[in-house]
């Protein structure tokens, strides 16, 4: 018995590791592929400011937090969240197919709405990602875990954003520039990146130990504003709490408008 709960003890604490790096390589996937639609896309609209299609690559790629995040935490609560870890990373691999076809016929409808899917799979991942941490670790190391997977994070955000040019432009050394169809295929080669990272975040999570889920009958609510106006006044009666998420908005929204 002894053995048995030290070698429990043990998996949870290797399953932090697994579930942080799948959070990684999703972070990792998220910025690489949004970083190659806004490149491509603004490549190929030449007579339209750039400002049009990075804005609505960003509102493709913001949109889904707002409309599925309460969902995204019903799915955390009514299933084992690795099975909601597993099933989300085999969607992104899924969407990163398709972006190497996207990128082939070189239609920006098709990136724009794979981008707005791609996002989707993050949004319904991340309540998952953040709910699963007290399940595995225990309740002294939780600050230091929090600021684990949040450094991770912003290290997956920095390194996607500054490998997405670079892999672009070395991928069009294999196709001659002249081709009228070059670029096409070359941000379709550059997109194998984002498979190969899709693949790497299904290996880790298959890793994740699997728990019980929190609420196995819990019932979804669909309207979404509803449950968002209900959780906000069950903020509002903890002013720490509340001060910390109007923090939250107000640097996010500073740091995306930098």
């Amino acid at each position: 018995m002894k053995f048995s709960l030290e070698r429990f003890r043990k998996l949870k604490e290797q399953s932090f590791g697994w579930i942080n790096a799948t959070q990684f390589f999703g972070a990792l996937n998220d910025n690489v592929f949004k970083a190659f639609v806004q490149m491509f896309i603004i490549a190929k609209l030449v007579n339209v400011k750039s400002a049009v299609p990075l804005s609505i690559a960003t509102i493709m790629f913001s949109l889904p937090f707002l409309l599925f995040t309460a969902y995204a935490g019903f799915l955390a609560d009514r299933f084992s969240k690795k099975i909601v870890v597993v099933a989300l990373k085999y969607a992104e691999l899924a969407i990163m197919v398709l972006g190497i076809v996207a990128f082939l016929v070189g239609s920006p409808i098709m990136l724009y709405i794979l981008l707005f899917l791609m996002s989707t799979q993050s949004a319904l991942f991340s309540p998952t990602k953040y709910s699963i941490v007290p399940e595995i670790v225990e309740h002294s190391k939780l600050a230091r875990a929090n600021s684990v997977l949040v450094t991770f994070s912003f290290l997956a955000i920095i390194l996607g954003s500054a490998m997405a040019p670079v892999v672009a432009k070395i991928s069009t050394f294999f196709l001659p520039s002249t081709e009228q169809l070059g670029e096409n295929y070359a941000y379709a080669i550059a997109q194998i990146l984002c498979l190969l990272i899709a693949v790497a975040g299904i290996l880790t999570s298959h890793r994740v130990l699997t728990m019980r889920p929190a609420d196995p009958e819990m019932r979804p609510d669909w309207l979404f504003p509803r449950k968002m106006l209900q959780t906000w006044r069950w903020v509002r009666q903890d002013r720490e709490l509340r001060l910390l998420i109007m923090g939250n908005i107000l640097f996010s929204a500073s740091a995306a408008f930098l």
